[in-house]
């Protein structure tokens, strides 16, 4: 069965700041593990709009994949995998750190989390 996408995603363009990625990329780092994972998701759903924007939120989401938490690690991998898809960053040295971080990560989930991003990226690598 095919489903639409929400209204909600098509206007996200005109409702996102920079506001909320400054918002996010602090909770990133917060001591609430929901807060991390949901400001993660948040980071990753803007990033395509702010691709600029992303120098302080990306060494943080890396910081999280370091957590003993798997929801910590599944936000950080799923905003790292939409900012890998970014030209800027498929081209980048981020590249090559999400696969070493692919190879070494145990959760399935996380992982694959990972490796869909890279495979996206691996298609605009020069």
């Amino acid at each position: 069965m095919h489903y639409a996408q929400p209204a909600c995603l098509e206007v996200c363009p005109a409702v996102a700041n920079t506001e909320w990625l400054l918002f996010a990329q602090d909770c990133v780092l917060s001591n609430s593990n929901n807060l991390k994972r949901e400001a993660s998701r948040i980071i990753g759903n803007i990033a395509h709009l702010f691709p600029n924007d992303l120098d302080v939120a990306i060494p943080r989401l890396l910081e999280n994949m370091k957590d003993d938490g798997t929801v910590i690690r599944w936000g950080s991998a799923y905003a790292l995998a939409k900012v890998i898809r970014i030209p800027r960053y498929a081209n980048s040295e981020l590249y090559d750190l999400l696969t070493n971080l692919s190879q070494q990560e145990q959760n399935n989930g996380v992982r694959n989390q990972l490796l869909a991003g890279l495979k996206a990226a691996g298609k605009m690598r020069l």
